[in-house]
């Protein structure tokens, strides 16, 4: 923030803009429309048959692909930053700029420093502790277009495993049990970020160098010129970032099918039924380094942080598919349908918390004939939360609000009309 408002750096990078505009950043020549991408697949199935009663199958799937994915330049977006008014980037021009601030909201002008506390502080040897040194805190926004692109490599492996066995109980009714097991795992690999806190670090910087020198710090040039941004504060400001997650799936369903030859008086075709029960047992993890769980990726869009859970589901069912009329005029076919799901949910966590659902459906159809069917249903279900949802930590990530929807003020102080 210059003189009241934001400002851009002027095209030599030598002074500030008095215009309150900046200049927006086309990202899209940066990204691609096809995400290229390599898969390597293993498919395989079989199944062997004891009699007409009993048979024995079996499925495995295994998968590996890579995926790069391009999008614009990181940099810092809207970072806060402490800036030495003897950083050795600065012009006259913008250190001027800084000083003459008005501080004063009211009638009036109150520079945030004077004359000659600004021309002390431009003292090329001044550090933070000495008499004469002074600096500022602003917000910048800057692209690292010198640097490229950030470069996204996910690597992800699957494998799914089932077995089972099938067969038939009378000449209407089926059986099938089964059971499988799979994991996925997507480890993605970031380049070419900056990091916030050497941004900050760089930023803080006399004619001898930064003031900390540790993750041998380069001084920031921010104040210049496009290129202004040389390969060694790219070196400085850049890592890698390696975020995994993992997920695995057990699932064992077994069901029963078929008719019993119960039929409608008016119907030739048996009513068909289904019943059946199925376990199921989720986890999944989020195992993130260090600098994607500290947020502190420019342009990442919030920290990543580490996550761990699971929960397992135990569910009974049952269908049924009923013909009611079949075969006389304007009634070709009329068929009720009605189904029933109990689900009984059980989160790994402390306690072990659990919850029971009922979820149904009813429905039917009607033909009148001349090829006419008309259909109509009627369901209630439950979404579960998923992992990520029951087991994620307060977060803030990125987000296009303009306001905070809790809030009932805006940035200007002026209501939002909302409640209080």
């Amino acid at each position: 923030n210059v003189q009241g408002g934001q400002r851009q750096i002027t095209a030599d990078g030598t002074a500030f803009r008095t215009s309150t505009a900046f200049d927006a950043f086309n990202f899209n020549p940066y990204n691609v429309f096809q995400t290229p991408f390599k898969r390597f697949n293993i498919y395989s199935t079989g199944r062997y048959e004891v009699n007409e009663n009993l048979e024995f199958y079996a499925r495995g799937i295994f998968s590996k692909n890579k995926v790069q994915t391009i999008i614009a330049p990181s940099g810092a977006f809207g970072l806060t930053v402490e800036v030495p008014l003897n950083n050795p980037f600065l012009t006259t021009a913008q250190r001027n700029a800084f000083c003459n601030f008005d501080t004063n909201s009211g009638a009036g002008i109150t520079p945030r420093f004077t004359a000659a506390e600004c021309a002390a502080a431009a003292n090329p040897n001044l550090r933070p502790g000495d008499a004469a040194y002074r600096s500022v805190t602003t917000v910048v926004s800057r692209r690292n277009v010198e640097g490229g692109p950030r470069i996204s490599t996910y690597d992800t492996t699957f494998f799914d495993y089932r077995a089972g066995v099938r067969g038939a109980i009378t000449s209407t009714i089926d059986y099938d049990l089964s059971a499988s097991y799979g994991e996925s795992e997507n480890k993605s690999t970031a380049a070419g970020y900056w990091l916030n806190s050497r941004v900050r670090q760089g930023l803080l910087a006399n004619a001898n160098g930064c003031f900390t020198d540790t993750n041998g710090c380069v001084p920031l040039n921010l104040f210049g010129a496009t290129g202004s941004i040389t390969p060694a504060m790219n070196e400085f400001l850049e890592e890698k970032s390696v975020t995994t997650n993992k997920f695995s799936l057990t699932q064992v369903p077994g069901a029963i099918s078929g008719d019993i030859g119960v039929a409608s008086p008016w119907a030739p075709n048996p009513a068909a039924f289904a019943i059946g029960a199925e376990y199921r047992k989720y986890t999944a993890s989020q195992e993130s380094d260090l600098l994607s769980q500290s947020g502190d990726l420019g342009g990442a869009g919030g920290a990543a942080p580490n996550i761990d859970g699971g929960y397992e589901v135990s569910e009974i069912y049952g269908e049924v598919v009923l013909p009611l009329v079949q075969d006389v005029a304007f009634f070709e076919d009329l068929t009720f349908e009605g189904g029933v799901r109990y689900s009984s949910y059980s989160v790994d966590a402390p306690s072990n918390p659990s919850y029971n659902t009922w979820t149904w459906k009813v429905g039917g159809s009607w033909s009148p004939g001349f090829g006419l069917k008309i259909r109509g249903n009627y369901a209630e279900s439950v979404r579960a939360p998923n992992i990520a949802e029951l087991f994620s930590p307060v977060n803030t990530g990125l987000t296009n609000l303009s306001d905070d929807p809790c809030a009932n003020l805006n940035d200007q102080g002026g209501s939002l009309g909302r409640p209080v």
